[in-house]
């Protein structure tokens, strides 16, 4: 028997149920290798960066802060300073600072009602009324 004959012949014993009405595990798990995912593996490598980035920050953060600030300054540009702006009018009026504004719109309420409900309230039964004379605890 060759190597081949016996991969096909537990390939066909695998493939028939056994006594408990299950197949052999052979035919259960893959026997291939996988191959890798590449997002899992960048969220792994990503959360390794995240971990090793609090530490850094939490035991040593005087170096951290100084290396962060080294590469940011690295790539950040300087923004070229905006024009000055030109000096206002002179026959321009200031308005008064202490004026009053123009007036909002007046709030006018709207009535709101509760909806009805949807299954009515049960009636009340009546009760015998409570006698109203003597030194009874009940009626």
């Amino acid at each position: 028997m060759g190597a081949g004959e016996i991969t096909s012949k537990m390939d066909e014993i695998a493939e028939k149920p056994g006594p408990t009405g299950r197949r052999s595990p052979r035919s259960v798990y893959r026997t291939g290798r996988r191959k890798p995912r590449w997002p899992l593996l960048g969220a792994i490598v990503l959360g390794h960066l995240a971990v090793f980035y609090g530490l850094a920050l939490a035991l040593a953060p005087g170096i951290t802060r100084s290396i962060e600030r080294d590469v940011i300054a690295a790539f950040s540009l300087d923004a070229p300073e905006p024009a000055p702006e030109p000096p206002p009018p002179e026959n321009r009026s200031q308005p008064d600072e202490g004026a009053q504004g123009d007036p909002g719109k007046d709030a006018v309420p709207e009535p709101v009602t509760a909806p009805s409900p949807r299954i009515a309230p049960p009636k009340p039964t009546p009760r015998p009324r409570a006698s109203s004379t003597g030194n009874a605890p009940r009626s």
